[in-house]
């Protein structure tokens, strides 16, 4: 049984493959879609929701989760920031069922999904092919002269200030003055359109950034730093608690996962 854990990092949407060994608790920055690539994996809301027994998840960003892959190999695919890509999902799953934190089950494209990342696991694809390869995945079943979805100009604008400037705490404030539109005006905006609070998207997007620095540094201390943190004990609880995973496991051990980044 191959062991080895992939996770790609692109700046539009991320791609975790592999195994884990222990149910995982996450508080999502990101919509996602859970894929298992073998048995079925058991997926709730929370403590007080019974397991579910499934091969396909779309969660919307912002819902918090529990999963356990009982050591199944599982893609967890991090759609992209604006929403587009789950709402193109969501639109295939009419009639799916739906939990109470939002999350919809087997999308009828699970097995589409599934060779894809297969392929990608089992054939070690260069970085570019594997993203052409999940985007084509993503828009299988979706019409594309049908399917419209309209991203806020101003909402990209604070996006765009959020990951330029990462390393700063730019305040709500600033950022609606970039708007131009009040401070909860901004915030109702951005929830709208990307499903999470400013403050939530700017933890995620910090944890994309320090991933990133981990992989061509390979010093978590110095990771955290750069992508804003304000010391090491806050990046490794955020990592655990969005991630669902020490960050030392990117760094080394039998059971590193291999990042995969420009």
């Amino acid at each position: 049984m191959n062991a080895r854990s992939l996770l790609y990092l692109w700046d539009r949407r991320s791609l975790f493959i592999g195994r884990l060994s222990a149910p995982l608790s996450l508080k999502q920055g990101a919509a996602c879609l859970i894929v298992s690539l073998e048995k079925p994996i058991y997926f709730r809301a929370d403590a007080s929701d019974p397991y579910r027994e499934v091969q396909s998840v779309l969660t919307p960003a912002a819902c918090d989760h529990e999963v356990d892959t009982r050591g199944q190999l599982v893609a967890n695919c991090m759609l992209d920031p604006f929403g587009e890509d789950y709402a193109m999902l969501r639109s295939l799953m009419d009639g799916a069922e739906v939990a109470k934190n939002g999350a919809c089950f087997e999308s009828p494209y699970t097995q589409v999904y599934r060779s894809v990342f297969k392929e990608i696991y089992d054939t070690d694809v260069p970085f570019g092919t594997a993203y052409e390869m999940l985007d084509s995945a993503l828009q299988t079943g979706v019409s594309i002269e049908d399917f419209e979805y309209r991203v806020d100009p101003r909402i990209e604008m604070v996006v765009y200030e959020l990951k330029k400037r990462v390393h700063e705490n730019l305040s709500i404030e600033d950022l609606a003055k970039l708007a131009n539109v009040s401070v909860s005006r901004l915030s109702q905006l951005f929830r709208q359109q990307t499903g999470i609070p400013i403050r939530r998207y700017r933890c995620w997007h910090r944890l994309f950034v320090a991933s990133v620095m981990m992989a061509k540094t390979g010093s978590l201390t110095n990771a955290a730093m750069v992508a804003g943190f304000s010391d090491a004990s806050h990046f490794n609880k955020t990592f655990q608690a969005m991630m669902g995973m020490c960050p030392s496991l990117l760094l080394s051990g039998p059971h590193r996962v291999q990042l995969l980044v420009e």
